[in-house]
Parts: structure tokens; C-alpha cells; sequence
């Protein structure tokens, strides 16, 4: 039912997901956790491999939202605060990935060749790399990173929820205050994060642009993902009074300028290391280029790029809800297609086979996360009802 703006202003209500979707959500996890479970009998390699893309995908997207729910903190922005609940509902799903990151640990000796006993003391340039390449120290980073993660997305959406009681207006200065040290501790353990989970897969390559290469495919499928979900819940009619064509436009705006961020970012990592030719630097461009992979390498400027920056150029386009909706589920099987190549040539000597198992083992990953946001979703109040700016917010405009 669709309200009228007075009456939505004063009771948004929660979000109502139609009755199909935890179903669904439930039973693609089942389904992708059953391949795993499958494949671990059939080809280890290929099922742990798809354990960490389809880890690393849905946290990367679980990442994505509080991440940008503390850079419009950080700018004052008034426009986005109608559509903050739905980034703040991603990093629920950080809960439950700190969980399955256990799964990564329990593969490392399938995914890591650093991870084999006697493989550092045999290899003169891993052992310098030891007081790094070791399971201990990875695991302590990684319990680090969870914890400033869940801590400060946890304190953030606590105190917007807070506000929708209290009215308190110095919670949202609160919330710039802890999105400033978000950030700071953001970039440092996302950046161990994307070396440990990513980059370590090949222990004696390194980039010095791994992880701002890693944030830009964080930022390019977490902004196709709130552009998709804003559109598909304001066709239900539960943000009507609150959310309208323009900050749609804006959603697609980011998709938009992320896709093209990335894809700057690729080409500035391919180019630097491939011009200075160095060996220790290309093999990992050689590795992929090779063996079946250069038609992946090939094609991903076209999919990952091409695509999107073409569909979301009109200005139509960017407040269009099918097209946006298009693309956030393009946007997800991309960087999934990604991912898979960038892990599997670590993890095999032959040629790319068909990724069914890969995309099946993302889709189990991807089921627990729409669990845990809708869950999320649909606990609280749909829009930050007493935010200071969200008047800004709802007279926001084209």
C-alpha cells in the first residue's frame, strides 16, 4: 500500500520482504554449500577455490556498506540518508562471514603454497617473506580486521537506530566522529585483508596496488548492489515520500563512476607491471595470459567494463530501475568471474574449466548474505525517520 508524504514521514514502518525471498535465500545457500560439500570429494582444488571467491565476493560486499554509509557521514551529505538503511543492512552479514572466514584456515594448505610445511625453509625469497607468510600471524590479522569491522558498522547502525527513538540530533555528529576512525582503520585492515586472502595465493608476487585495485571491485559490485536493492524495494511502494528519481540517479551515478574507477585501476596495475618488464613482477600477468586464460583476461574489460559504462552512459539510464536492477546482477557474476581468475591459476596447472562449481559455492555464500540483510532490513525502521537531514534528503531533486 502506498502512503501519502505526511503520513510516510511520520510512520515509515519496516521494510516487508514478499514472503518468497528468505525461502529462496535459504535454499541457495543450501544448494551452494551442498556443491562444496560435492566437489570437496570430486576436485579440492576447484571446491576450496570456490570457497574463497565466494567468501571474499560477499565480503567484499558486506564491506562495501558501512563503508559508504561512513563517506556520506564523513561529507555531511543530506541526499542519501532515505536510502541508508539498506547499506547499513549489508554489514550484517559480517557476523556471520568472521564464521565462514574459519573455512579459509581450514583450505590453506589447498589454497596456500606458503601454507605447507617445509615449503618458506626450501624457498630463499619466502623465507625472507616468513614473519608475514605464516598461518598464525594471518590469523591474528584477520580476527582484527572482523573485529574493527563488526564493532564500528555495529556502533554506527546502532546509533542511527537510536535516532529514529530519541531524536538526538548529536548522534549523528557521533556517527561522523566514529565514521573518521572507521575509515582509518578501514584502509589499513582492509588492505592486510586483500594481501592475506588475495595476494598471497602467489607468495613470491606482490603489487603496490593490490589493494586500492581490491577497494575499486569492492566499491564497483557494493555500489551496483545498492543501486539494485534501492530500486527493487521502492517498487513495492515502501519508499514512497522518501526516495525518488534522483537519488536513484545518484545510486547510478556511483555504479556508473565505479565502473569506469575500477577499470582504471586494472588497466594501471596491468600496464605499470607489464611496461617494466620485470620477471618477478609479470609472472603473475604470464600466468593468466596463459593456457586458455588470456580469452578470461581478454574478455573482462568488455563484461566487467564495457558493459555496464555503456548501459548506465544515458542519463535515463541511471534512474531507470530494470536497467539498474540489470546490472547489479551483471555487476555480481562479473566480479565473481573476476575473482575466479585471479584465484584458480594459482591453484591449477591446466586451463580454465567451465565454473559451475565456483559460481554454484558463490551462490551458497551469496544466499547467507541475503539471509543476514534482510534479516537486518526488516528489524528496524525503513528510513532514519529522525535524522536531522533527512528533510535534505526527501526534497532532494534531478
Amino acid at each position: 500500500m502506498k502512503h501519502d508524504t505526511h503520513e510516510a514521514l511520520t510512520n515509515p514502518g519496516r521494510f516487508k520482504l514478499p514472503g518468497w525471498y528468505y525461502p529462496a535465500a535459504g535454499v541457495l545457500a543450501l544448494a551452494g554449500f551442498g556443491v562444496f560439500g560435492w566437489s570437496l570429494s570430486v576436485d579440492s582444488h576447484r571446491a576450496w577455490g570456490g570457497y574463497l571467491i565466494g567468501f571474499y565476493a560477499t565480503l567484499l560486499l558486506a564491506l562495501a556498506g558501512p563503508f559508504f554509509v561512513a563517506a556520506q557521514y564523513l561529507a555531511g551529505a543530506g541526499w542519501s540518508v532515505s536510502v541508508r538503511r539498506i547499506p547499513e543492512a549489508m554489514s550484517a552479514f559480517l557476523l556471520p562471514a568472521a564464521a565462514l572466514a574459519a573455512g579459509v584456515f581450514a583450505g590453506a594448505h589447498h589454497l596456500y603454497h606458503w601454507a605447507h610445511p617445509g615449503v618458506i625453509e626450501d624457498d630463499l625469497v619466502l623465507l625472507h617473506k616468513a614473519p608475514y607468510l605464516n598461518i598464525t600471524r594471518m590469523g591474528v590479522s584477520v580476527a582484527i580486521g572482523f573485529v574493527v569491522w563488526i564493532a564500528l558498522s555495529t556502533l554506527l547502525s546502532a546509533n542511527s537506530r537510536a535516532q529514529d527513538l530519541s531524536g538526538d540530533a548529536r548522534l549523528t555528529h557521533r556517527n561522523a566522529y566514529l565514521s573518521a576512525l572507521f575509515m582509518v582503520l578501514f584502509a589499513l585492515t582492509f588492505s592486510v585483508a586483500s594481501f592475506d586472502f588475495v595476494m598471497s595465493l602467489e607468495p613470491h608476487w606482490f603489487s603496490t596496488m593490490w589493494a586500492v585495485y581490491m577497494f575499486s571491485m569492492m566499491m564497483q559490485v557494493g555500489m551496483a548492489f545498492i543501486a539494485m536493492a534501492v530500486s527493487l524495494l521502492r517498487k513495492t511502494g515502501q519508499l514512497d515520500g522518501f526516495v525518488n528519481d534522483a537519488h536513484v540517479h545518484d545510486l547510478g551515478k556511483f555504479a556508473f563512476a565505479f565502473a569506469a574507477f575500477h577499470a582504471y585501476i586494472a588497466f594501471c596495475q596491468f600496464l605499470l607491471i607489464w611496461y617494466a618488464n620485470l620477471p618477478e613482477e609479470t609472472i603473475f600477468f604470464i600466468k593468466r595470459f596463459d593456457h586458455g586464460w588470456q580469452w578470461v583476461a581478454l574478455a573482462l574489460p568488455f563484461v566487467k567494463f564495457m558493459v555496464p559504462f555503456f548501459v548506465l552512459l544515458p542519463w535515463r539510464a541511471k534512474h531507470t530501475g530494470r536497467v539498474l536492477v540489470g546490472v547489479g546482477v551483471w555487476t555480481l557474476l562479473v566480479t565473481t568471474l573476476e575473482l575466479w581468475w585471479l584465484v584458480m591459476p594459482a591453484l591449477t596447472t591446466h586451463g580454465p574449466e567451465l565454473p559451475w562449481i565456483e559460481f554454484a559455492i558463490f551462490g551458497g555464500f551469496f544466499g547467507i548474505f541475503l539471509l543476514a540483510f534482510g534479516f537486518a532490513l526488516s528489524r528496524h525502521a525503513a528510513v532514519p525517520v529522525k535524522d536531522p537531514r533527512l528533510a535534505e534528503a526527501v526534497h532532494h531533486h534531478l
